[in-house]
């Protein structure tokens, strides 16, 4: 029998959703352990959220209230939003600012209140910031919350499949220790999935390497239902060169918003984004960006490294440094100095394209936070509904106080309501065989070589645009990888000690099922909308305005549909 530790509630991830559902939980008097692959406020995508975070108080414009913020995110969700989830979102996201506050948070202020800016598909101001540190400045809070609360945070440490009872209840969580290479269970009363979303899973992403979609898998192999996984979206202009610093997005994004308003050019020349918005341009969602550089470099017009140009030079050299004054003094964002990588906007421009930047779609929740199955929460990026069909900028890190919060206070409830219960020893004796099986083969294929292989596949078939064909192709190809390379998978490094190698062969695992849940979504929604583009299909259709939703049935995937609801707003027309 492995060692085996007891709580009340388990946070699997330690980030925006995961740190707010521990420290909410903890104050609802449970016994809360968390579980996180990497460190603490040092690793995950909350602290690369450099921007915004959205609540709305109204200070900049009286006009603006949650209602109003409700009607932004359904319309740039394409209607397919679970409007209770968002309501419940737009309608706490104040409170949760002021709490953030009232914990040291360092928001920026406009007098004795907190400044506001508007952003893409905002009508109104409605987005706080902490300069260029949003994100990092929220770790640094529920860090400090969690450590005053004296809450139990297991780091390097890689949970790989949830407990679960013959009734379907979710009771706990099994993984390894990555410091020790041991193996180790947690019994535990309620567990909440805060383990974000999936990027890594693509070729060109924003994400770090955590960003595997283990609790996409998890919950889908337990039995929980996933909704909106054909939603994922790109972010349209990270850097794209120099190579070092692909995926970046903080230096694009003073180029396009801070007073530059760059403007995007093909290879030829050519103001593009004319041909795709020409009321916004380069102010365009993300979406409509991201197809946009994507199609100008699949018909030839693209830069070499496939984007496109992001180029302030229509400014005086002047206008360029009073600006570079204000939001990067003396060249340097975020420790990056410009000049120094070849960045000085007054001679040349930047070359920028899309990445794999948010999954719009995750596990189905209820006004809780609850799963389907009983026993299971879940916060954060992890979770699908929300967002519908696109995310608004900002609304992210929104998402992930807000419920992260509803969360833990809901699964510490939860808990005070399960009485004694065993774990099954088979289960546990089953998941350390599986766990340690690639340590049996002396020779076959390393991890790596099959996750680029798949990381290209969904970039070629499951990304910016798709169809049928390609859809199909990538599903041929997953299954293939996992008949044929996966049984393969063998180690180079045999050691059990922080085996970074022996980690990625059991994400590969979780990645291939989120790929497939991805391409069977994509392929069974016949239309475009949103982030959710089929050149096969490119228009929307009312006839779609439903939720696929997929569930494993026994060794099958089952994919079904629900009606979108209509509570607060109502598609025009």
């Amino acid at each position: 029998m492995p060692k085996i530790l007891e709580a009340d509630v388990v946070v699997v991830g330690s980030e925006a959703a995961g740190g707010r559902a521990a420290v909410e939980a903890h104050d609802h008097g449970a016994n809360v352990i968390v579980f996180t692959k990497g460190v603490m406020a040092h690793s995950g995508v909350t602290i690369k959220a450099v921007l915004t975070i959205n609540a709305a108080f109204g200070y900049a414009d009286p006009r603006d209230n949650p209602k109003e913020h409700l009607r932004d995110t359904v319309v740039q969700g394409r209607y397919l939003n679970d409007q209770s989830l968002a309501g419940i979102v737009c309608q706490e996201a104040p409170s949760q600012m002021d709490n953030l506050g009232s914990w040291g948070c360092q928001w920026a202020m406009d007098g004795e209140r907190y400044e506001q800016r508007i952003a893409p598909g905002h009508r109104y101001p409605r987005s706080l910031h902490v300069d260029w540190r949003t994100g990092r400045e929220i770790m640094r809070v529920l860090r400090k919350e969690a450590r005053q609360r004296g809450i139990t945070v297991f780091q390097d440490f890689f949970i790989s499949n949830y407990m679960t009872s013959p009734d379907g209840r979710v009771i706990g969580c099994m993984g390894i220790d990555i410091r020790k290479g041991e193996f180790l269970a947690v019994k535990a009363k309620s567990v909440i999935d805060a383990t974000g979303g999936g990027m890594y899973l693509y070729a060109h992403n924003a994400a770090t390497p955590e960003s595997t979609g283990d609790g996409f898998s998890m919950a889908y192999r337990a039995g929980a239902d996933l909704m909106d996984m054909e939603f994922v979206q790109f972010y349209p202009t990270a850097l794209l060169s120099p190579k070092a610093l692909e995926g970046l997005q903080g230096i694009p994004v003073i180029v396009r918003y801070e007073g530059f308003r760059g403007r995007l050019y093909n290879a030829k020349g050519e103001r593009f984004m004319v041909r795709y918005d020409p009321e916004r341009m380069e102010l365009a969602t993300r979406d409509v960006l991201a197809r946009a550089i994507y199609t100008e470099y699949r018909e030839g017009r693209g830069t070499p490294n496939g984007g496109a140009w992001l180029d302030v030079r229509h400014m005086e050299d002047r206008e360029i440094e009073e600006v570079i004054a204000k939001v990067a003094p003396n060249w340097t964002i975020r420790g990056i100095n410009m000049l120094e990588w070849g960045m000085d906007l007054r001679k040349v421009p930047i070359e920028v394209g899309p990445v794999a930047h948010f999954f719009c779609g995750g596990i189905r929740v209820d006004e809780k936070w609850a799963s389907t199955l009983p026993g299971l929460f879940a916060a954060g990026e992890v979770v699908g509904g929300v967002h519908g069909a696109n995310r608004l900028p900002g609304q992210a890190l929104t998402e992930c106080v807000v419920s992260g919060s509803i969360a833990g206070r809901s699964a510490a409830k939860y808990a005070e309501t399960v009485g004694e219960f065993e774990v099954n020893e088979e289960q546990l004796e089953e998941e350390r065989e599986r766990v340690f099986r690639v340590f049996k083969r002396k020779d076959g294929v390393r991890p790596i070589s099959v996750i680029e292989k798949l990381q290209q596949i969904t970039w070629d078939y499951i990304g910016v645009i798709r169809d049928k064909e390609g859809l199909s192709t990538a599903l041929e190809e997953i299954n293939r990888i996992r008949e044929e390379e996966l049984p393969r998978l063998c180690l180079a490094n045999v050691g059990r000690t922080f085996n970074r190698e022996w980690v990625e062969a059991l994400e590969l695992e979780n990645m291939l099922q989120v790929a497939e849940t991805i391409a069977s979504a994509a392929l069974y929604r016949a239309e475009s909308r949103g982030n959710h583009y089929r050149r096969d299909h490119p228009c929307s259709s009312k006839e779609w305005l439903k939720k696929v939703l997929i569930k494993r049935d026994g060794k099958e995937m089952s994919i079904y549909t629900i009606p979108v609801g209509f509570k607060e707003v109502k598609p025009e027309g």
